[in-house]
């Protein structure tokens, strides 16, 4: 912005006023404003003040300051008076009592209070325990599943004693904790009565349906055995129920005994059935074997098999269908034979006997019953010369139309006192008035020397019409 002007006269000491007035010059600053000069003017010669002019406008406001320091805060003031305490609230009831007769046991277990409840200190979910006062042995206890100020409903998960009280206490009880670790195994006991003693039992009630090839179920057996050929598979028996069997198809079933070879007179018995129908031809064979290396009667280097064998003299056993009273069944000639096996070469011992044959159910609902018998001196030593006898008996047409169950192989084991039971026993257990054919063979020398007798041993090689094995018992007598 210009100057107000400029003034270049000398001043000087001049009697009287003056006044000085500022005149523009028609040049301009370099910013664009007006020049001016000042001239100075005798009071005496100025006109009467003129009117005052308008007023100019406003100038711009001009920028706030900066805020002034905080004051510093003032005292706080003194806290209030502390307010009464309200009144303390009722405890909860944390037991109840009831007369109601109520008995252990699980499930659900109501109890009427003998006095309401005012403030109850359970709910739904809650666990209570429930303890008769005179006998606190007897109990429930469990999880609240229904309450209220005069009753309660327990789903009784645990509980001890018997009977029935009706003089509860009731009360909470703590959650049930977690299973502990398994503790170490105690010593042995003293030699004590155990069926492995003297019991080997398979039902294949422990097995799935479907192939089987390493039975390692049952009761008393040694170690695992060997199927081949074999499936587990459900049949129907005649009361309705279903069971598992072995069937084999053209195989073997080999397992060593838990006494192994000690044994001087050992019974077998085994519930059965032939399935498929029609006149057929088959060879097979049920006895004793050596399974270290499973080689039983059906192996061409088979260690040593000591048996019946369904193989005449030298050709498979006809095997004839034949309708009985209540069912039908196979009809198997009289040529039974008793055997022993060494290699790959089978020795007759001796033929059937019995007029009748040897009866054999091919009904689902029905088995047979076969029971052997196997003796040999107490004083016999394994490798050398040792005589054998055998028996055998198996269901005829006067058992066949019964239903026997599989406990009957264990009953039949127990009652056969002498050989093979004779026919009052055979008849106390099946209750069949007349004893079926038995075979009985003359002795003969054999020995161990190629494998000990220390396994049962089944066979069967015919392909259509298959064994099914629903039960087998072997007892050892002495």
């Amino acid at each position: 912005m210009a100057r107000v002007s400029d003034y270049d006269e000398q001043i000087s000491q001049v009697v009287g006023s003056y006044l000085f007035v500022a005149v523009p010059t028609g040049e301009f600053e370099s910013d664009g404003s007006p020049k001016y000069k000042t001239k100075k003017q005798l009071t005496s010669n100025v006109g009467a003040q003129g009117p005052i002019g308008p007023q100019g406008a406003d100038g711009a406001a001009g920028a706030a300051g900066a805020d002034g320091t905080n004051g510093t805060n003032g005292t706080n003031g003194t806290n209030g008076t502390n307010g009464t305490n309200g009144t303390n609230g009722a405890d909860s009831e944390m037991t109840r009592s009831s007369t109601d007769s109520v008995s252990v046991g699980v499930g659900s277990k109501v109890f009427n209070y003998t006095v309401a409840a005012t403030n109850l200190g359970w709910a739904i979910g809650t666990r209570l325990r429930a303890a008769s006062v005179g006998t606190p042995a007897n109990f429930v206890e469990g999880l609240v599943t229904a309450v209220d100020n005069t009753q309660v409903t327990i789903n009784s998960d645990n509980f001890g004693g018997a009977g029935s009280s009706a003089d509860w206490n009731i009360t909470v009880a703590g959650d049930v904790g977690a299973t502990g670790a398994t503790g170490a195994t105690g010593a042995n006991g003293t030699d004590a009565f155990q069926i492995t003693d003297g019991w080997c039992i398979e039902t294949f009630e422990d097995y799935s349906a479907g192939s089987l090839s390493v039975p390692n179920a049952g009761v008393g057996w040694g170690a695992d055995g060997q199927i081949t050929g074999g499936t587990i598979v459900s049949r129907t028996v005649a009361n309705g129920k279903t069971e598992n069997r072995l069937e084999l198809n053209n195989g073997e079933y080999i397992r060593q005994f838990h006494f192994g070879s000690e044994w001087h007179r050992i019974q077998i018995a085994i519930l059965w059935r032939f399935t498929s129908s029609g006149n057929f031809n088959a060879s097979g064979a049920i006895g004793l074997c050596n399974g270290a290396n499973f080689r039983g009667f059906n192996s061409a280097n088979c260690d040593n098999f000591l048996g019946v064998n369904y193989d005449g003299a030298g050709s498979p056993t006809l095997w004839t269908d034949t309708a009985e009273t209540a069912l039908n069944s196979y009809l198997q000639a009289v040529s039974t034979r008793w055997a022993t096996r060494r290699v790959n070469t089978t020795t007759d011992r001796g033929s059937g006997a019995g007029s009748d044959g040897r009866r054999h159910s091919r009904t689902e609902a029905y088995r047979t019953l076969m029971l052997l018998e196997f003796s040999r001196p107490v004083a016999a030593t394994v490798g050398t010369a040792v005589t054998y006898s055998t028996a055998m008996r198996t269901t005829n047409i006067d058992r066949i139309n019964f239903s026997l169950s599989k406990h009957v192989i264990l009953d039949m084991l127990m009652e056969a006192n002498g050989t093979l039971g004779g026919n009052s026993d055979w008849a106390t257990v099946t209750g069949s008035s007349t004893a079926p054919a038995g075979t009985v063979t003359n002795s003969w020398s054999f020995d161990e020397s190629t494998g000990v007798f220390d396994s049962l041993n089944i066979n069967w090689d015919d392909t259509t019409h298959l064994m099914e094995i629903s039960a087998i018992g072997v007892r050892k007598v002495y």
